[in-house]
């Protein structure tokens, strides 16, 4: 089985799957964080998600809504408390009442997010119904919360469960997922489109007129520009473990469920950690380059100087990581915390000529200040880049991380860049040459 499928945001084993509570994800820099099991389960509009965006995939593959169930949130909530700051690891989740299938994951930025990775298996999938025969990789997860026959749902958020990082328990009950035996009947083929199902659950923010929301027509999201050259660098716009012949709830195995989960994914574990700290490390070590080139242009057109956010760091590293093997594609930056502007580059070989490409839309700009009415072209990573209201930034840099290429993720909030009805405000004519800024 492939590794990338474990990899941060990381995913342990659908072994156990549940729908719990969530306690609302906090940037742990700017505040202390009660991680006790009661306050875990006070969140419930963090509960809507959770079960909107797991009915949203079962509807996609023909399963019936989840009901959520406190008992087994409070389950979730009295694991996430304190099993996994060294490393994750599965609770007995089949031994509690009522017996569960558990999933777990560690550095998504949202419940959408981390929901949205377990259902990513799905591409692993082999033979439809079913899924496992012939799977490329880890799919245990994607199983699990589509299993036809489950009906309830708990669920809870650590918001500093892994490492500092958020970590996310869900249980799957009445009746428990993943069975050996039973995946033809309740892993079933995609029937229905996520329009069809409440699919703007994470889409980005439709174009509007109100001035609190970020503007779709031109900004760091959009998807006018959204293929690179390779001859140009041109930026972007915008496990199964229960396997049948293996399976953890196989009667002829005596073995101890937990024990096998866990020593199948100690190596995904420890591969996702190494590969993310890598990402961090990159990040860190582009740190100086990526602010002093932001404040460079910014002090150009008479925007204040940025200042490095470790959390928006870590958040583009989390997106950087598997986002674009195949294709650019943006997060969702504004929904994170802190909200967040996003810009892409890939193919550019250095840091210097990815933040360069950015600020080159600038050519395109129309009348100043403002710059997007009459503009020419897709302007909108020139304009999150020099916003003027924003005061934070954190990148990341995965060296393969397009297409075996560099792949750059820039984030921008405190506030956040290209709001609509702003842009007279917040995006300014140059000021300063070059020279007098810094080159």
């Amino acid at each position: 089985m492939k590794v990338v499928a474990c990899l941060l945001p990381l995913l342990c084993d659908a072994a156990r799957i549940r729908r719990a509570v969530v306690s609302k994800y906090v940037n742990t820099q700017d505040a202390q964080v009660d991680t006790s099991a009661d306050s875990l389960l006070n969140a419930t509009a963090d509960e809507d998600q959770f079960v909107a965006a797991h009915n949203k995939y079962r509807c996609m593959h023909g399963a019936g809504p989840l009901k959520w169930n406190a008992q087994m949130a409070t389950n979730a909530a009295n694991w996430a408390k304190s099993c996994c700051q060294s490393g994750l690891q599965h609770s007995d989740s089949y031994k509690m009442n009522p017996s569960s299938g558990e999933n777990l994951a560690a550095g998504p930025g949202s419940v959408e997010e981390a929901v949205k990775m377990w259902y990513d298996e799905v591409a692993d999938c082999g033979n439809m119904p079913g899924c496992n025969d012939g799977k490329k990789g880890v799919v245990g997860h994607f199983t699990a919360m589509v299993w036809k026959s489950t009906t309830e749902l708990g669920c809870a958020v650590n918001p500093t469960g892994w490492k500092g990082y958020p970590l996310y328990v869900c249980h799957y009950a009445n009746e428990a997922p993943n069975m050996g035996g039973g995946y033809k009947d309740n892993v079933l083929a995609k029937s229905k489109d996520e329009g069809q199902c409440g699919g703007l659950l994470l889409a980005s923010t439709t174009t509007t007129t109100s001035s609190d929301l970020h503007d779709d027509d031109d900004d760091v999201q959009d998807d006018d520009d959204d293929v690179q050259d390779d001859d140009d660098d041109v930026q972007d716009d915008d496990d199964d473990l229960h396997d049948d012949d293996d399976d953890l709830h196989d009667d002829d195995d005596d073995r101890d469920p937990i024990a096998l989960l866990e020593e199948e994914h100690e190596e995904y574990a420890d591969a996702a950690a190494e590969e993310f700290e890598q990402l961090l490390l990159n990040a860190t070590a582009a740190k100086d380059k990526f602010v002093a080139l932001h404040n460079k242009y910014r002090c150009m057109h008479g925007a204040g100087r940025l200042k490095w956010n470790n959390q928006m760091a870590r958040n583009a590293a989390n997106w950087a990581k598997s986002c674009c093997k195949s294709g650019l594609k943006h997060s969702s930056s504004y929904k994170m915390n802190p909200r967040s502007g996003e810009n892409l580059a890939a193919g550019y070989g250095t840091v210097e000529a990815a933040v360069q490409g950015w600020y080159k839309e600038v050519s395109k700009c129309g009348p100043m200040p403002g710059c997007t009415k009459g503009k020419k072209g897709v302007v909108g990573h020139f304009t999150a880049m020099v916003w003027k209201s924003t005061t934070e930034i954190g990148c990341a840099v995965n060296p393969k991380g397009w297409k075996n290429r560099p792949l750059y993720v820039c984030h921008y909030a405190k506030s956040a860049p290209n709001i609509i009805g702003a842009y007279e405000k917040n995006v300014m004519g140059k000021r300063k040459s070059e020279r007098q800024c810094g080159r």
